[in-house]
C-alpha cells in the first residue's frame, strides 16, 4: 500500500534535502525579520523599533498581492483594448493610530507594535501559524525528474535573478512576461530570505506501477491548484 509523506519546512536554501522522489511541492514566503528589526534594545528608540518593523509588514504584505491582470477587450468595429491591472495595497500604514483615513485594522496593527512586548507576541504568533494560515505562493508537480531535481532548478533560477536584482534594482520591473515561479517570485519582491517549501511524495509504490502513481500525483497537483489559487501560480 502506498505511504504518502509530506516533508517539513525547507529554506530555499535546503533544496539539497528534497526526497529524491517524483511528487508535488508549494512555496510560501515567509515574513523574515530579526530582532534587529522590532527589537527596542537594538535601536537607537522604541520608536524606530517600531517604524522599521511596521515597514516590514507592509513589504511582506506587498510581496503577497495578486498577479498583475493582463486584458484584451473586443469592442464593436474589431476595435481591441489591451492592458494591466495592479493589485493595489492602501499604502496607510505609518497613519496615526486614530488620524483620518486609516483603517481599523492598520491602526490595531499600530497599536499592537507600540511597545516591544506587543511586537514580540505578534511576530511569535505570525511564526507559530506558518504556514496553515498562510496562502501558498505556487504548487508545482515533479514527476519527470525527482523533486529534488526540480527544487534545485528553482533555487538556481531564483538565485540568478537575485544576484542580478541585488546589483540593478530595477531589474526585476524589466521582467515583462515572467513565465516560471522565480520570475513572478522576483518581481514581486520576494527574498531568499523569504521562501520555504513543503513536498509530498508517493513511499513504497510499485516501480511497475509508476503511471498510476503519476496519474494520482497530475490529479492531485490539478485540484489542489484550483482549490488553493496560489498567488504566484501559473496564469
Amino acid at each position: 500500500m502506498s505511504q504518502f509523506k509530506i516533508s517539513d519546512a525547507l529554506h530555499l536554501d535546503e533544496a539539497d534535502e528534497a526526497p529524491d522522489h517524483p511528487g508535488i511541492y508549494v512555496w510560501y514566503g515567509k515574513l523574515s525579520v530579526g530582532p534587529a528589526d522590532w527589537d527596542e534594545s537594538l535601536n537607537p528608540s522604541n520608536e524606530m523599533a517600531q517604524s522599521q518593523l511596521l515597514k516590514a509588514l507592509h513589504d511582506h504584505s506587498t510581496k503577497c498581492r495578486q498577479q498583475a491582470l493582463q486584458l484584451n477587450v473586443l469592442g464593436n468595429f474589431t476595435a481591441r483594448w489591451s492592458g494591466g491591472l495592479d493589485a493595489v495595497l492602501p499604502d496607510q500604514w505609518n497613519s496615526k493610530p486614530d488620524g483620518p483615513g486609516a483603517p481599523q485594522d492598520e491602526s490595531e496593527l499600530v497599536k499592537s507594535t507600540v511597545a516591544n512586548a506587543g511586537r514580540k507576541d505578534l511576530l511569535s504568533m505570525l511564526d507559530k501559524v506558518f504556514p496553515i494560515f498562510a496562502s501558498p505562493l505556487y504548487i508545482g508537480l515533479a514527476i519527470d525528474q525527482t523533486l529534488r531535481c526540480r527544487l534545485k532548478q528553482h533555487r538556481t533560477q531564483f538565485r540568478r535573478h537575485w544576484e542580478k536584482a541585488s546589483k540593478d534594482p530595477e531589474y526585476p520591473s524589466r521582467i515583462v512576461k515572467p513565465e516560471n515561479f522565480a520570475d513572478r517570485a522576483i518581481k514581486v519582491g520576494f527574498s531568499p530570505a523569504d521562501l520555504h517549501f513543503f513536498t509530498l511524495h508517493i513511499e513504497n509504490a510499485d516501480p511497475n506501477r509508476s503511471q498510476n502513481r503519476n496519474e494520482r500525483l497530475r490529479s492531485a497537483e490539478w485540484l489542489l491548484n484550483r482549490w488553493a489559487n496560489p498567488i504566484l501560480g501559473r496564469q
